[in-house]
């Protein structure tokens, strides 16, 4: 016990010396019902309300190429607000209990409302299908049952190439596992083959979309399904290319000037450099401001050398100039990185992100790195920035669980859908628990994720350890 509680002082030590936002909720009392609904103030200033607007035209002409009409029409989408929205997520069937409970807790305050407005979900679409979110496939009782080749495991979604078959029973039977859970997955695999069965789409993102749109419902029991706000995933890059482009036909333009005058530009690269998500001074993480695609639909770091992103490892090169650099964007060559992604969904039009334990702390740092860049060029941008509440927090904790053996298990989404969904008891159980017990049980990860490595000790403590602590009513 002892030991538990050391490793516990050494867990919160850890979080508040490096990752000091997450450390002020881990006594946060609120009960997550009335968190959830607090996420939500839908106003912003009349600047970003206007940018806004066209944000959701861009969002709105991804929507057209693989939603009906009526399906977008029922999905109750608030386009007349302002939006908060969770930035969070990664672009890929929603399996993981990880990136189930984000959209959990993001709706669970709404859950009673007569008509749930649709969630947008600003997914990231650069990562590949391999990706731990996700491993190629879908998780059952404790089995990865893969539908991404492991040829195409390292290809990013954002390549857009169609996901084409759904083997789950094939996997299921080479893994032995029981027949009794046949028709199951066969239910599973028909609902899959639906959700894509939608003509015009280009290819997997779309597919993505359709098959969470299809799927998240499920999550919940019958009863309550008519009340669950529909969710859409949209790829945060698909987007933000989109906004970049309208964006470089004005040479006055903020983005187009920090791409391409040169003394702007070096005077950011210098500034953002060593935050999450941007690019640092050794080049070993992160990209300066795009990413390349290979031939073989893998991502490529782009190094800045002069007027020009170079590719150290293919012989790809991009001068900057505002025509090049939509050509590249029309020709799906390169797709922003998260600065710009950032620097333009939350920091340009205002939309207030729902984040993770990472983001939270970083696009913290990146809010005031860009209030600073933009004080002497526009001082009222540089406060409406200030203003943007980056504080939203839900992605980090799970709670998909049920009793197994002496303890607790995560539940992926095949798993809950076994089950037949959480239940409307499971739900008011976790709408009445403070905030801080939810998180408690991420803590470890947090620590081993984000935690520098030479602040970090060995510990042995793990969710399931200290969920038991508050789920003792899953037995």
């Amino acid at each position: 016990m002892n030991d538990f509680k050391d490793e516990m002082v050494t867990i919160k030590r850890g979080i508040a010396s490096d990752i000091p936002l997450v450390a002020e909720l881990l006594d946060e009392q609120t009960l997550l019902g009335q968190y959830s609904q607090n996420l939500y103030r839908g106003e912003t200033s009349s600047v970003y309300f206007g940018r806004q607007n066209v944000f959701k035209e861009e969002v709105r002409n991804y929507l057209d190429g693989c939603f009906s009409p009526d399906e977008i029409e029922a999905g109750n989408i608030d386009w007349a607000s302002a939006w908060t929205v969770n930035i969070s997520d990664h672009h890929l069937p929603i399996t993981n209990p990880f990136l189930i409970s984000a959209n959990i807790i993001s709706s669970l305050g709404h859950l009673t409302d007569k008509a749930p407005k649709g969630m947008i979900v600003l997914s990231d679409s650069g990562v590949p299908f391999n990706n731990r979110m996700f491993g190629r496939g879908f998780k059952f009782n404790g089995h990865q049952l893969n539908v991404i080749p492991n040829r195409n495991r390292r290809k990013i979604v954002y390549n857009n190439d169609p996901i084409e078959s759904f083997p789950l029973l094939e996997h299921a039977r080479m893994l032995e596992l029981p027949s009794s859970y046949d028709d199951f997955i066969e239910e599973i695999e028909r609902k899959l083959y639906q959700a894509v069965d939608f003509p015009g789409m280009r290819g997997g993102m779309e597919h993505i979309s359709r098959i969470n749109h299809r799927l998240w419902p499920c999550v919940f029991e019958d009863s309550l399904q008519e009340d669950v706000p529909d969710v859409f995933y949209v790829p945060n890059e698909e987007v933000c290319a989109n906004m970049l482009k309208r964006f470089l036909s004005e040479p006055t333009n903020i983005f187009t000037r920090l791409l391409c005058e040169r003394d702007l530009r070096d005077q950011v690269t210098i500034m953002f450099s060593g935050i999450n998500g941007c690019w640092d001074a050794d080049e070993k993480h992160g990209t300066h401001f795009f990413w390349g695609i290979d031939e073989k639909g893998v991502a490529l770091r782009l190094s800045l050398e002069g007027d020009y992103l170079i590719s150290h490892e293919t012989e790809y090169r991009l001068e900057l100039n505002a025509d090049a650099i939509q050509e590249a964007l029309e020709q799906r060559e390169i797709y922003p990185g998260m600065f710009l992604v950032y620097g333009i969904c939350v920091f340009h039009c205002g939309i207030t992100p729902l984040v993770g334990f990472g983001s939270l702390n970083y696009l913290q740092t990146m809010k005031e790195v860009w209030a600073s860049l933009l004080e002497p060029i526009d001082r009222e941008e540089a406060n409406r920035i200030m203003q943007i509440d980056t504080s939203g927090f839900i992605c980090g904790p799970i709670v998909t669980w049920e009793a197994h053996d002496d303890g607790v298990r995560e539940l992926h989404l095949l798993d809950i859908l076994h089950k037949g969904g959480l239940t409307r008891e499971y739900l008011d159980r976790l709408c009445n628990l403070p905030f801080h017990q939810i998180l408690r049980p991420a803590l470890p990860d947090i620590y081993n994720l984000y935690v520098h490595v030479e602040h970090r000790e060995n510990i042995n403590v793990n969710g399931a350890d200290l969920m038991k602590e508050n789920m003792d009513w899953l037995k």
